[in-house]
C-alpha cells in the first residue's frame, strides 16, 4: 500500500519537475497522487497527467467572486481546468474537497452547486468534506499577515453530519468526510 503525494504550496506551479517526480514514481510503480488549487495553466496539469493516480482538488466556493473574497482569486480557472481533466483520456481519479468554512461556504445553495457541477462533469469519483480548522493562525501571526477568520470556528461533529447527510440527498457522487 501507500505511494507518494505532491502537495504544499502549488505543485502545479512547477510543471517539469512535479512531472519527473510522478514519471519516476510511476515508472517504479508506485502510486500517486497531487493535491493541487487547479488555479495554473492547463499546459501546466497536463505534463504531469500521464503520472498521475489520484487528483484532489478543492472547490472552496462555487460563486467566483465569493471564492475571490474567501481566496484572493476567482475560480473560473479552477472549473475549467476541472471540466478539461474529466474529458481528458489520461484522466486520474478525481477526488472534489470541499473545506466547510461556517458561515463561509456551509450553506445549502452553494453545496448543492457544488453538487451539481461536480456531478455534471463525468468524471469525478466522489466528494470529501474537510472541516475547517485553525492551524494557520499562529503562521499568519508570525508572518505578521491578518488572519481574516480569526473568529471563525471549526464545524462541529454534528454540523458535519449534517452537511454530509444533505449532500447526499442531492448528488449521486459518493460523499465522505475526511478522518
Amino acid at each position: 500500500g501507500g505511494g507518494v503525494t505532491l502537495s504544499g504550496g502549488e505543485v502545479m506551479d512547477q510543471p517539469e519537475f512535479a512531472a519527473e517526480v510522478l514519471r519516476l514514481c510511476r515508472n517504479r510503480g508506485i502510486h500517486t497522487a497531487v493535491e493541487t488549487s487547479l488555479s495554473v495553466p492547463w499546459k501546466n496539469i497536463s505534463q504531469a497527467l500521464p503520472y498521475i493516480n489520484l487528483l484532489y482538488v478543492d472547490i472552496k466556493h462555487m460563486d467566483s467572486e465569493r471564492h475571490r473574497e474567501l481566496t484572493g482569486s476567482g475560480n473560473r480557472r479552477i472549473l475549467e481546468n476541472i471540466q478539461k481533466l474529466c474529458g481528458s483520456k489520461d484522466r486520474p481519479e478525481i477526488l472534489v474537497r470541499i473545506p466547510v468554512i461556517p458561515g463561509q461556504n456551509d450553506g445549502r445553495e452553494n453545496l448543492r452547486d457544488t453538487a451539481a457541477f461536480c456531478e455534471s462533469c463525468g468524471g469525478i469519483s466522489g466528494i470529501e468534506l474537510l472541516p475547517y480548522h485553525r492551524l494557520g493562525i499562529e503562521t499568519y501571526r508570525n508572518l505578521e499577515i491578518p488572519y481574516e477568520l480569526e473568529d471563525c470556528l471549526p464545524p462541529s461533529a454534528e454540523r458535519m453530519e449534517e452537511i454530509t447527510g444533505f449532500l447526499r440527498t442531492v448528488t449521486s457522487l459518493p460523499v465522505t468526510m475526511a478522518k
